[in-house]
């Protein structure tokens, strides 16, 4: 069990203990860092959990087998997540390289994304995902030159063949994406999950809830009933990068485990054996996802210091190169709300860089404070991307204006004849 975890000793040890001695509890928090790992984690415990035989890595038992390309009916996928940035990443993975590993690698991801459009989640609310379903077959066929390679050995005949398999597999994925609510887990879907989990079966069913932070109020407060006493044979495996956002009574209800930062060496180890690349990298799995760009993008840490820079400059607001409409237009290619989360992310990066590099901040001209209101600005437009069905581009005009609100500075120095 577990096998396929780079890192994180100390929550691997503590749940193949408690599941050996079966006291794995029915309400965990998976919290850490963003790109730690929390999802593998919980689809191996969520495949242990439902194996039909002793969970070893290598069960060859019916259950298991839907686990690993996730397929199985009694685990449920929910909440938000960066599908097409780990879309394209992979696709360039098994583009590079014609290995089942590299395959499975590119299905599963997939597959994160088509199973937040289960019926079960959507019963009686199948017109909120219409759109989603009308490409969701499309994508399964898509997908059979590589899931007929993990079940039956059939190989993409060659490098070209491949590459274009693959490209037609994200195409189809990224529309999904389009596609998707801007809602991902509305309260009807907690409450269809409440009654699938105390619907008659003879095996455990398992719902994983990523980002849990994100939810609703109305959502959070379903969630909270479903929590209080869920059968014995149904697991809550909840996950979040920021455990303090999570609310105190879903909390309370929930035994915390805490990943890591992975080590470099353990990012490393990931980057190459996993994603098939360099031995040695010099950032984290976030900045080795972002090196795959969206097509036509260009970079986002570029793109967030013209925003910086035009946010500080007082005559901006006359120019026909608006900031935020520069944003938008690179990210006209990219799922509205993925690409929008991406440039938050590289914003609130960039702020971190200029806060420990004092010549950073000269350049800018930006003190600590107007840096700290930025950063609480960007926190609560990311937060208000998920509550809010509100286009790309009416938050990043609201977010410009914003940021231009919270810091009174210029640009540059020389600018201002300092």
């Amino acid at each position: 069990m577990f096998e396929n975890i780079i890192g994180q000793t100390g929550t691997v040890e503590a749940l193949t203990r408690q599941l050996r001695e079966k006291t794995v509890p029915n309400t965990i928090l998976l919290h850490g860092p963003e790109y730690s790992g929390k999802l593998t984690i919980a689809l191996e415990l969520a495949r242990a959990l439902t194996c039909r035989d002793d969970a070893r890595w290598n069960c060859q038992c019916r259950s298991c087998q839907l686990n690993r390309e996730l397929l199985h009916p009694s685990v449920q996928l929910v909440g938000s997540r960066y599908f097409a940035q780990e879309i394209v990443t992979t696709a360039d993975t098994v583009k590079r390289s014609d290995s089942i590993a590299s395959a499975f690698l590119f299905v599963r991801a997939v597959r994160k994304l088509l199973r937040r459009i289960d019926t079960i989640q959507w019963d009686d609310e199948e017109k909120k995902i219409q759109k989603a379903l009308e490409n969701l077959s499309e994508t399964e066929d898509a997908l059979e030159p590589f899931t007929g390679l993990l079940r039956n050995g059939a190989t993409v005949p060659d490098d070209d063949a491949r590459a274009t398999a693959t490209d037609r597999a994200v195409k189809s994925a990224l529309k999904t994406i389009s596609a998707l609510p801007g809602e991902l887990v509305p309260v009807a879907v907690v409450r269809n999950l409440q009654n699938w989990v105390h619907s008659t079966t003879e095996e455990p069913r398992v719902i994983i809830i990523e980002n849990v932070d994100r939810l609703g109020d109305a959502a959070r407060n379903a969630l909270l009933k479903v929590l209080e006493e869920p059968p014995s044979d149904a697991y809550f495996i909840l996950t979040t990068a920021r455990r303090g956002a999570v609310i105190p009574t879903i909390r309370s209800r929930a035994r915390a485990y805490e990943l890591q930062e992975r080590k470099q060496s353990d990012t490393d180890t990931v980057i190459h054996r996993i994603f098939k690349g360099p031995e040695h990298s010099s950032g984290g799995i976030r900045e080795w996802f972002l090196e795959h760009e969206y097509p036509g993008t260009g970079s986002l840490r570029a793109h967030a210091e013209y925003f910086i820079t035009h946010v500080l400059d007082p005559d901006a607001h006359r120019s026909e190169d608006l900031a935020h409409e520069r944003v938008r237009m690179a990210l006209e290619g990219v799922p509205e709300r993925e690409g929008y989360r991406h440039f938050l992310q590289e914003l609130l990066g960039l702020c971190s860089v200029i806060l420990r590099e004092e010549e950073r901040r000269h350049r800018f001209s930006i003190s600590l404070e107007h840096l700290q209101r930025w950063r609480d600005t960007i926190h609560t437009h990311y937060v208000r991307a998920d509550a809010l069905n509100i286009s790309t581009s009416l938050l990043l005009e609201s977010l410009y204006i914003d940021m231009r609100d919270a810091g009174h500075a210029y640009s540059q120095r020389a600018g201002s004849g300092a």
